[in-house]
């Protein structure tokens, strides 16, 4: 069963640090709090088990650097072409 009481007080302990963290990762203090609130999200969802870690703190970061991993990846990319989508001009004649 999900206890609201303790989850609130490891977030209220933990929220500031691992914002700290993530904002040193990404250097965008916007992208720190999404990546911090969707990994408390997760967390939460998941608390039955995240609680009965020997460091939940440290399952909440790895889960933060994750979600900032995956950003990444989905960034980077979709803004390239791949050698088959590469527009060609074609010039009449």
């Amino acid at each position: 069963m999900r206890d609201a009481r303790v989850f609130d007080d490891f977030y209220a302990g933990a929220v500031r640090r691992l914002t700290g963290q993530m904002y040193a990762m990404t250097g965008s203090l916007a992208e720190a709090e999404d990546l911090v609130q969707e990994a408390f999200a997760r967390a939460w969802q998941n608390w039955e088990k995240v609680s009965g870690c020997t460091d939940p703190e440290a399952w909440v970061r790895s889960v933060a650097c994750r979600v900032r991993v995956s950003v990444w990846r989905k960034r980077s990319t979709g803004s390239r072409p791949t050698a088959g989508t590469a527009h060609r001009t074609r010039f009449p004649g």
